[in-house]
């Protein structure tokens, strides 16, 4: 498994700085992404389902909190009422994990409260021909993922979608998390979480600061493994709870989509149906009948065997290519709203929204604006009206604030920045 995880990785990495995922990203219409994000959110109802299990009354308790206010408050406070419970004998453990964490209590005090793993500690990864396979296709349907997080992610933000080069970058930055891991002897990669892209849309928080924030307090749980034990005392049906409502947020905003394209279109009805449809019924029939897949080369059955048991990979390799293949007016498959941000540069002021929020900092863009560098698409940085405007409007910011008091000269300079970002306020 952790060959299989560096494999990812290292694909992920190779994917980003060839700039292929930025390329299909162009080419992601609505028609493409909203199927795809149908099937990211049903994908996952067996697992809820299993989880809500555990305590049906702790997982109404849980989607009841969570329908009302934000996302960390309600799990905070459902966890305590079951710790409580259970600490009063009320509240019993169900689910085997559960309970083998109970038995496994004792032993906590085992448990350092500081380890820093190290590449090799737990021997180096296993590079075989089944590792590569499996590696392949959990790369590609990471990939494709991720992919449709970073755009639901920016339509729940109400944000510009994202450029090509932002796709690279962060297939690259996920290629090299995987890569990482699986030196360090995790059995799972780093992928976008599509529970946290959908809990931005609910609260609304979607700052670099938090993002940074929220990655070094990873790095802290990652080095403490007696904290990360604490974690693990979360009920399941909590968990449970919380898929429950950041996927229906998934497939909410998958059915946004759809005010861009024609539904009257019989080409539009039957591409979803059958995407969606299709994208569900094969994995769970080859999940059944593994047997049925026999090449005669063990590492191409288990390519085939992994990519097919995957729901968003073939359910987005059959929207893609039924979007772009089967004949239909660009009105028809609503690419005129342009979703993928090929033709939206003509839409006044898209152009400085979209340098403010996937700009790089001053320091990183500065580096990658290297000659040398340039050649990477990975490495490609606002085209070069955008950067100006970037700047502009940063000195402008700089400007405003120090000219808060001075006046009419402070109220002119707020007035030029309010014109020349929309929404600035």
């Amino acid at each position: 498994l952790q060959g299989a995880v560096v494999i990812a990785g290292i694909l992920q990495i190779l994917l980003g700085l060839s700039g292929v995922c930025g390329v299909l990203s162009l080419h992601c219409g609505p028609l493409v992404i909203a199927p795809t994000l149908f099937i990211i959110g049903f994908s996952i109802f067996k697992e809820a389902a299993l989880f809500c299990s555990a305590n049906w009354g702790i997982a109404a308790l849980s989607l009841f909190n969570l329908m009302c206010i934000s996302i960390l408050l309600p799990v905070v406070c459902v966890w305590i009422v079951c710790t409580s419970l259970e600490a009063a004998h009320i509240f019993a453990q169900q689910h085997v994990e559960e309970l083998a964490f109970s038995r496994d209590r004792n032993t906590s005090n085992l448990v350092p409260w500081l380890r820093i793993p190290f590449p090799g500690e737990w021997g180096l990864p296993l590079l075989t021909v089944r590792s590569l396979a499996a590696g392949v296709a959990a790369a590609l349907s990471a990939g494709m993922c991720s992919q449709e997080c970073y755009m639901a992610t920016a339509r729940l933000l109400e944000a510009p979608p994202p450029p090509p080069q932002a796709y690279n970058r962060g297939l690259c930055m996920e290629g090299l998390g995987s890569t990482i891991a699986g030196m360090l002897g995790s059995v799972t990669g780093v992928t976008t979480s599509v529970a946290n892209a959908c809990a931005h849309g609910l609260n609304q928080c979607g700052s670099r600061q938090s993002i940074q924030v929220s990655a070094v307090l990873c790095l802290l749980l990652g080095a403490s493994p007696k904290l990360t034990q604490l974690l693990a005392t979360i009920p399941l049906a909590v968990h449970g709870g919380i898929l429950s409502v950041t996927y229906t947020v998934a497939i909410a905003t998958g059915i946004t989509y759809f005010q861009n394209t024609d539904m009257d279109s019989g080409r539009n009805i039957f591409n979803i149906g059958f995407t969606v449809f299709m994208g569900l019924l094969v994995p769970q029939w080859v999940s059944k009948n593994p047997g049925c897949i026999v090449t005669g080369v063990q590492s191409i059955d288990v390519l085939l065997l992994s990519l097919l048991t995957i729901p968003v990979f073939l359910g987005g390799v059959l929207a893609f290519l039924l979007d772009n293949t089967v004949s239909g007016t660009a009105q028809e498959r609503g690419l005129p709203a342009d979703v993928s941000g090929s033709r939206a540069s003509a839409v006044p002021g898209y152009s400085e929204q979209r340098a403010l929020v996937y700009g790089l900092p001053s320091g990183v863009r500065k580096l990658l604006a290297h000659r040398r560098l340039a050649t990477f698409p990975f490495c490609t940085i606002s085209p070069p009206e955008e950067v100006s405007t970037l700047e502009e409007v940063t000195s402008a910011e700089e400007r405003a604030d120090l000219l808060l008091s001075c006046g009419s000269e402070g109220e002119a300079t707020l007035n030029w920045h309010k014109e020349k970002v929309p929404n600035s306020e």
